[in-house]
Parts: structure tokens; C-alpha cells; sequence
């Protein structure tokens, strides 16, 4: 390991003696350069005032819209809100209509019972009074037997 790290060091060392012997082109401005950047400054700042009230100017519609968006957002919230409340009450009434269709139908229900039971008491009572009926013509029947035909 020792031996990498002693070749790493060489490495460096030489590459950073190139760069020292060998520096890059410097940028030197001169007067003539310098007097040229001072009367091109008022259109590098003519081209920034472009470009910011650009920026503003698009800045100032995406806030438009983003404010549209808002509105257009709480007017249709707004709207489902009503619905919402439309539905309830509409919900509620037909809830009431269950109940009620409910309770009528109990009652048809409780009407048909009555109604059977009624009509079974009135065959009982109809098969009880023929039975009454058919006992009272035979004991008649019998008793004229017995005192013949004269009576």
C-alpha cells in the first residue's frame, strides 16, 4: 500500500508541475477593451430591462391565470357544495319514502293476516253451523220417527 500511495504522489506531483510550467491563456482586457465594455453597458442594460420586464410581464400572467384557476376552483366548489346539498335533502325525502312504502306495505301485510283469519272463523263457523244444522234435522228427524205419522 505504501508503494500506491508513493506512485499517486508522483502522479500529482507531475501533473501539477504541468500546469505550473504550461498556465492557460489569461484573459487580459486593455484600455481600448475596457472604454468598449463602458459604452456597451447602457445595451447589456437595455437587454436586461428587456429580459426583466419580460419576465415580469410573464410573471404577472401566470399570476392571472393561477388567480382565474382559483376562482374557476371555489366557483365549482361552490357548485358541488349545492349539489351536495340538493342530494342530501333529495336523499332524506326518498328515506322518508322508504319508510313510509314500508309502514304500507306492514299494514297490507297485517290486512292479509286479519283478512285470512277471518276468513278461516267464517268456513269454521259455516262448517260448525251446517254440522248444528244437519244434528238438529236429524234429531227432528228421528223424534217424528217415534210418534209416527199421525203425530
Amino acid at each position: 500500500m505504501p508503494a500506491f500511495f508513493a506512485k499517486m504522489t508522483a502522479i500529482i506531483g507531475i501533473i501539477a508541475a504541468i500546469l505550473i510550467i504550461f498556465p492557460g491563456p489569461v484573459a487580459e482586457a486593455g484600455f481600448f477593451d475596457r472604454i468598449g465594455d463602458i459604452y456597451n453597458a447602457p445595451d447589456k442594460i437595455n437587454e436586461i430591462e428587456r429580459q426583466y420586464s419580460e419576465a415580469n410581464e410573464a410573471l404577472a400572467k401566470q399570476l392571472e391565470q393561477t388567480l382565474q384557476a382559483v376562482e374557476d376552483s371555489e366557483q365549482k366548489q361552490q357548485e358541488l357544495v349545492e349539489l351536495n346539498k340538493r342530494l342530501i335533502a333529495q336523499n332524506e325525502s326518498l328515506q322518508a319514502e322508504i319508510e313510509r312504502l314500508q309502514r304500507q306495505k306492514e299494514l297490507l301485510k297485517q290486512k292479509a293476516v286479519y283478512t285470512g283469519v277471518i276468513a278461516a272463523v267464517l268456513i269454521a263457523a259455516y262448517i260448525v253451523s251446517v254440522r248444528v244444522w244437519r244434528y238438529m234435522a236429524w234429531r227432528r228427524h228421528q223424534n217424528a220417527g217415534r210418534r209416527g205419522i199421525s203425530g
